[in-house]
């Protein structure tokens, strides 16, 4: 099973992380801890939320592998802050990376709002 527990069970193991810029975590993870990979089974993680990754979508379309927007066995989403109207591009932004088959869907502009939705806060 996923994690080495049993999901059918209804066990998850979310954990949602402030990493205040995602690019400096991303490279400890991978120096201290043997990759995005490792680190997740190390920690039985199904389902991480990530705020304030501080990314633009150009940069992770880019860099997607090395940022761990690419891990088998996993899915990642991302709403960034693109720079629309007041707000300076690459601020804010959260991630979503879960084991395959455990999200239906995902939305970077649930709020129906260009000016909310353009700020990255939420997926």
């Amino acid at each position: 099973p996923p994690g080495g527990r049993d999901t059918a069970a209804g066990d998850v193991h979310l954990v949602s992380w402030n990493v205040a810029g995602w690019k400096t975590t991303i490279e400890h993870i991978r120096r201290f801890k043997g990759g995005l990979a490792a680190f997740l089974e190390r920690h039985h993680i199904d389902i991480l939320c990530l705020q304030e990754v501080k990314l633009s979508a150009k940069v992770i379309a880019s860099e997607g592998v090395k940022l761990g927007a690419d891990v088998p066995g996993f899915e990642s989403f991302w709403a960034c802050n693109e720079g629309a109207g007041v707000q300076r591009q690459g601020l804010n932004g959260v991630a979503t990376i879960a084991r395959q088959g455990f999200v239906l869907s995902a939305d970077a502009k649930p709020l129906l709002d260009a000016e909310l939705d353009g700020e990255g806060r939420c997926l």
